[in-house]
């Protein structure tokens, strides 16, 4: 949640947003499963969707990494230089 609420009033992509976005709504949900799995003795359906919502979780986390890295500089090197008109 600290990364949504810090990321709430910056300028960025409408794709980096919706991905944080995402996240946090996974992550929550995550937890929700969690608790209810244990409050409810773990029954197998429940730790099978919190199993499943791991996953989840991995893959938006893994989403976001990639979406947000820096470029690499053999990458950087590799792009056409941008000459700006005087």
């Amino acid at each position: 949640s600290a990364l949504w609420l810090s990321t709430r009033k910056l300028d960025i992509h409408p794709a980096v947003r919706s991905v944080i976005g995402g996240v946090f709504g996974m992550a929550s949900l995550q937890v929700t499963l969690g608790i209810s799995t244990l409050l409810s003795y773990v029954p197998v359906s429940l730790g099978t969707a919190h199993q499943a919502g791991a996953l989840t979780l991995l893959t938006f986390m893994l989403l976001l990494n990639h979406t947000v890295r820096r470029p690499s500089l053999a990458l950087l090197k590799s792009l056409p230089q941008v000459v700006k008109a005087n």
